[in-house]
């Protein structure tokens, strides 16, 4: 059995990054979590490459992966926001520098650390969920 702050370690991890740029694998069979970052040198990524071939591992996911991305702002946003501000919000991910001017957004209502605490919540609600899915006991 793995501890959960060591998942949710590697999940923070897989996040800090541009999508893929962060990878992370979780042993099923004795809990081990192997890192990988574009960054590693050539011999430290085929180290990582390597072992994945012996053991059963599974991929940490991304909060995208888990629908933890776009959709948890926009349910902030309804639950927050104005109906126009919400709108707002809606045409900020239309585009580049979305998440840049939804933050300066909800600066100027004082909500930026009110999403930092919704938003964590909620990707450690999709984490669990994700572990209950794959059936990976934690504690």
């Amino acid at each position: 059995m793995v501890r959960f702050d060591k998942i949710e370690e590697a999940f923070s991890f897989v996040n800090s990054a541009p999508y893929g740029e962060h990878r992370a694998w979780l042993c099923l069979e004795n809990g081990e979590i192997l890192w990988f970052s574009e960054s590693l040198d050539f011999e430290e990524q085929e180290n990582v490459e390597n072992r994945l071939e012996h053991g059963k591992w599974i991929e940490i996911p991304h909060k995208n992966d888990l629908g933890a991305g776009k959709r948890i702002v926009f349910q902030f946003a309804a639950e927050n926001l104005s109906p126009e501000d919400f709108r707002k919000v809606e045409r900020f991910f239309s585009h580049r520098g979305a998440y840049g001017n939804f933050k300066n957004l909800l600066h100027t209502h004082g909500l930026l650390e009110a999403w930092y605490e919704f938003s964590d919540r909620k990707e450690t609600e999709a984490l669990k969920q994700w572990l209950a899915d794959e059936e990976i006991p934690n504690e």
